[in-house]
């Protein structure tokens, strides 16, 4: 299936993104004022900050499935299952961590005798939220009966349509690394895990459908998910993200079952950041910092 494929393209490409330690084409974010903005703004901003996102979701269904089955006079019963998609919506809200201190490491300088200390960041920032969310899919079957010795068909084919929603409360911790292309915008990619847990369902059918036994996932999910998306810095301490988050392996599986088939859900984002302010509690404004200073508050 053409999404599996992707998914495990899309899961190599976060881990090297995450992993590799060259800033060769992109230049990373480094410093706290790369973060924070440049030095018009005087307010001095924790490296901790409030995130809520939301947006829609789609559950793409699965192959089609070609069947068949024997009634109790023996007749075969031929299906075909074509699993669908729909459109749900989820919400979160949690706090987001720049993560500024890195590792450092001896490098050659410039000139190739000299050597420099340069200090290595694999990772942004870290987020989790908790939410809830809407996974909603459909599944159209044609049903054909024949007598026992193949010949037939008995009768036109019949056809059935059965629709679910299932009902989420969940929670999600996600690493993050940014690679800059603007002074504004970075592309972001994300490594974390999600845990859900459903806590409503909701059937609906029509038509005929196939004797064979239907399955159906388990309330609990947990499972490994990747994100990729742009990042854009609206000022000082305030940051926009719009992006696209998967599962990809899970305890069970990443992709969920419903009825005979199975389905994978994809969240698109509209993420917001707002870093919180330090307090001044002598009344005077704070002193400001060089564009160079990585101390953090």
């Amino acid at each position: 299936m053409w999404i599996n494929q992707l998914s495990k393209i899309v899961l190599a490409l976060a881990i090297i993104a995450l992993l590799n330690p060259i800033d060769a084409q992109y230049k990373r974010k480094k410093k706290k004022s790369d973060f924070f903005g440049g030095a018009r703004d005087f307010s001095v901003y924790r490296n901790t900050g409030i995130q809520f996102e939301i947006g829609p979701t789609y559950t793409f269904g699965g192959k089609t499935i070609n069947a068949q089955s024997n009634d109790s006079l023996g007749r075969i019963q031929k299906y075909e299952l074509n699993p669908g998609g729909n459109w749900g919506v989820f919400a979160n809200v949690g706090m987001a961590h720049i993560l500024l201190k890195g590792f450092k490491y001896k490098a050659k300088g410039a000139d190739g005798k000299r050597t420099e200390i340069k200090k290595l960041l694999i990772l942004s920032y870290l987020d989790w939220g908790v939410g809830v969310k809407m996974l909603r899919g459909n599944e159209q079957s044609t049903y054909s009966s024949y007598f026992a010795n193949g010949t037939g068909p008995i009768g036109s084919p019949v056809e059935g349509k059965r629709s679910f929603m299932n009902n989420y409360a969940f929670g999600r911790i996600t690493a993050h690394r940014l690679f800059d292309l603007t002074k504004k915008w970075s592309i972001d990619f994300g490594l974390g895990a999600n845990f859900d847990y459903r806590f409503a369902q909701n059937f609906k059918e029509s038509g005929a459908f196939s004797s064979a036994a239907s399955t159906s996932s388990k309330p609990m999910m947990v499972a490994l998910n990747t994100e990729l998306g742009f990042t854009y810095t609206v000022k000082r301490g305030t940051f926009i993200n719009i992006g696209a988050s998967t599962p990809l392996v899970g305890i069970q599986s990443a992709r969920f079952p419903e009825f005979q088939s199975k389905y994978w859900p994809v969240l698109f984002k509209f993420k917001v950041i707002k870093l919180l302010k330090v307090k001044n509690k002598k009344g005077c404004p704070p002193v400001q910092k060089a564009p160079g200073d990585t101390k953090t508050d």
